[in-house]
């Protein structure tokens, strides 16, 4: 059976399986008790990476920096003994200007090889993760061919399988996932492209997953998803600058990525309840709760703030609307939530402003928050049956054609 963990760093939930890049703000103890109290494991950390998060160059293949590399190493060595983290991931940073791919690789694998024993006294295994050269430029380890180059030239050095970093670099999945297996300490997946929920994009993922299921393979997994603007993805190590300079390409720039302007063009389904000349209504093929509603503007915009006020309005008065369908139909829930997430540190999923419409039932199984911060596992599980949401959006339908 596989198993699944989550990127806290991104996403929260209440499975027992957690994954956190820097969790260095908390004590080990503090972290300990948290855990503890939650019922969660936490599978997987990065070695601090010095200033990579700030655009720089960070620490593991930079001249002149194996100190600090050595320091943040020990750092992350008492973390992972202390929490009994099975898996540590060494982020290879940024071939410095000026300097050699060569000289580069040199001082990393030194490094690599330093990280490998000083963790493994810990009781974890190493990964090297590759990331592609479009969501970072001059990441010096970015393909499938350099990670295996230290795999083998490293003993006990475990790759970091991205499969959507592998993806975006070219690579064919599933067939080097399964010939890469026993070289694979740990395995990430988004889908690609847009760094969306398994099967918005155009890696086949049930042929993902089978593969790890009837292989030997025994790490655990986690689910990551969700762009924030053009090339910048909201769980990647993209730097500030990079953040700036895609958000000046505009809205333009991002919709031959949108999956919700997909779908206003007609070129992805949908199961809609409503539309006008400004917005769109559509059953949530991924739902918190039966009959769960997404409203959105046909105008590409993925902050609130920025639609004009005139489609603002038509948007609150269209979920609005939809609700009172809801309330009005056979399915009689006992109260809506209204919710839009802003922005990715709010958890917005896909980069244009949507209205959650989220009908609440008597005894719908504990608070809405669990049920919320559930939802990255249901997109791993699938999406509802067509049938079902069909069936629940001709009940809209009829209530809003009777509403008139």
């Amino acid at each position: 059976m596989l198993k699944f963990s989550a990127n806290l760093s991104m996403l929260f939930t209440e499975r027992p399986l957690v994954e956190i890049q820097f969790p260095y703000e908390l004590g080990p103890a503090d972290l300990q008790r948290l855990l503890a109290e939650n019922e969660q494991q936490l599978v997987l950390i990065n070695v601090p990476a010095g200033d990579l998060m700030q655009g720089g160059n960070g620490n593991a293949c930079v001249p002149g920096e194996e100190k600090n590399f050595r320091q943040a190493v020990a750092q992350a060595a008492e973390y992972a003994a202390a929490l009994q983290v099975p898996t540590v991931n060494v982020l290879a940073g940024r071939r410095v200007p000026g300097l050699s791919v060569e000289a580069c690789e040199a001082v990393l694998g030194d490094n690599l090889q330093y990280a490998v024993a000083r963790l493994r006294d810990a009781g974890a295994t190493t990964v090297l993760e590759a990331i592609n050269v479009f969501d970072m430029p001059r990441f010096l380890v970015h393909s499938l061919e350099d990670m295996q180059r230290f795999v083998h030239a490293v003993p006990r050095l475990k790759m970091q399988f991205d499969c959507y970093h592998m993806s975006r670099m070219g690579e064919d999945v599933v067939p080097v996932l399964r010939d890469n297996l026993a070289q694979i300490g740990h395995v990430q997946f988004a889908d690609s492209p847009g760094r969306h929920e398994p099967g918005s994009g155009r890696i086949d993922f049930r042929a993902v997953f089978a593969t790890l299921r009837d292989s030997a393979y025994a790490s655990t997994r986690r689910f990551q998803a969700g762009i924030e603007n053009g090339s910048a993805v909201r769980n990647n190590p993209v730097t500030g600058r990079q953040r700036q300079d895609n958000n000046k390409t505009g809205a333009s720039a991002n919709m031959s990525h949108c999956v919700f302007c997909k779908i206003v063009a007609g070129e992805l389904p949908s199961t809609r309840v409503y539309e006008d000349a400004d917005v769109i209504a559509f059953m949530d093929i991924f739902p918190l709760r039966r009959a769960h509603v997404l409203v959105i503007p046909r105008e590409h915009q993925q902050h609130l703030h920025r639609l004009p006020a005139p489609l603002r309005e038509r948007l609150i008065q269209a979920g609005a609307r939809v609700a009172e369908a809801i309330y009005a139909s056979a399915l009689k829930p006992a109260a809506v939530h209204y919710m839009i997430n802003d922005g990715p540190q709010a958890h917005q999923t896909v980069p244009h402003v949507h209205l959650h419409v989220l009908p609440r039932f008597r005894g719908d199984g504990g608070s809405f928050l669990l049920s919320l911060l559930r939802k990255p596992f249901d997109l791993v599980l699938g999406p509802t049956s067509h049938e079902a949401l069909e069936a629940d959006a001709a009940e809209i339908r009829r209530q809003l054609e009777r509403l008139k």
